[in-house]
């Protein structure tokens, strides 16, 4: 679910977005500063659409949301082809980035450490997966390793070799009955790179 926020004090405002705005958004009215930090708060907000006669909310807050903002008033034409690309731009680029943080949280918790580029490689990698849900049809080596070297700036030898680099050092630190009760093995055993990736995605795919 994508969730959004409206931030106005102008009821007929919050009317035409959720009459007219027909993009499955879960939406907050906040109708001050506070209310709006503490939406954040409670869970990753994807949207915030800014009452433009809203005049009670600081620069500072302006240039933390200014990625999710957009400023709307009670005419806005919610069928506009445009303003819906916007929103789906918005709303999709911070679905991506919340997906990321959730990995990286995902790989940390099984002892993998923000020290080693490789964790992030291999986030980035899950990622990928997870947009494409088509990782029996490639090859990590032909497809994958390029694909993420190539956005990288790097060789897929180096994305290959970080990544592997990191899950070597997450298997000599790890807790060795955590590790065989999230890969369901019986005994003590490093999982490969290709079982850590479908692993994690399946997990991020079902939270």
């Amino acid at each position: 679910m994508i969730n959004g926020i409206i931030l106005s004090n102008n009821l007929d405002v919050v009317k035409n977005v959720l009459n007219n705005l027909n993009i499955e958004i879960l939406f907050k009215v906040a109708t001050n500063e506070q209310s709006l930090e503490n939406f954040t708060k409670e869970k990753s907000i994807d949207i915030i659409l800014l009452d433009n006669d809203f005049n009670e909310i600081s620069d500072i807050i302006l240039d933390k949301y200014k990625t999710k903002t957009l400023t709307i008033n009670n005419e806005t034409d919610f069928t506009n082809e445009e303003l819906i690309s916007q929103i789906s731009e918005i709303t999709s680029a911070n679905n991506e980035h919340n997906k990321r943080d959730k990995i990286l949280n995902e790989l940390q918790d099984l002892g993998y450490s923000l020290k080693h580029q490789g964790t992030y490689y291999l986030a980035d990698i899950i990622s990928e997966i997870n947009k494409s849900q088509n990782f029996a049809n490639n090859n990590l080596q032909k497809d994958i390793y390029p694909l993420i070297g190539k956005k990288q700036g790097k060789s897929a030898f180096n994305i290959k070799s970080s990544v592997h680099k990191a899950t070597d050092c997450m298997y000599y630190e790890c807790d060795v009955n955590k590790l065989q009760k999230y890969f369901c093995f019986y005994d003590d055993t490093k999982p490969t790179v290709k079982e850590v990736i479908m692993a994690v995605n399946n997990k991020i795919s079902f939270s």
